[in-house]
């Protein structure tokens, strides 16, 4: 039970980095388009 909380827990902070990392990139690639 603990071990699977500790996975969840794992996958969640990876999709989260992920969804922080897509939104940098594309925040990144407004900026560029803004500046041409």
């Amino acid at each position: 039970m603990v071990s699977n909380y500790w996975t969840l827990l794992f996958y969640e902070l990876r999709i989260n980095l992920l969804n922080i990392s897509l939104m940098c990139s594309l925040a990144r690639y407004l900026n560029i388009i803004r500046w041409i």
